[in-house]
């Protein structure tokens, strides 16, 4: 880490999540009632590549997926009108 940290004393890398803020986003602009002035086509796009291979979606890189986390992803895609069960 040290080798990461600039002369200043900080660290600058890319900050990623999962999906589960994603996905309680929708959740939350469906509860709103402002879900259609939203991008939320794009949100299912990233909710459906973050798919694995397994079926389900992980809380972090290479857990092999999580069961809070699939349901809360698989959620926010019905509430988006998804209705495939397999991955694309």
């Amino acid at each position: 880490m040290l080798s990461l940290q600039y002369a200043d004393g900080y660290w600058w890398a890319e900050l990623e999540s999962n999906v589960t803020i994603t996905a309680e986003v929708v959740l939350l602009h469906q509860i709103w009632g402002t879900a259609d002035q939203r991008p939320l086509p794009k949100v299912e796009a990233y909710l459906r590549a973050q798919q694995r291979e397994h079926g389900g979606w992980e809380l972090f890189y290479g857990d092999g997926g999580e069961l809070s986390t699939s349901v809360e992803a698989y959620l926010a895609l019905r509430l988006l009108g998804w209705t495939s069960l397999t991955r694309p």
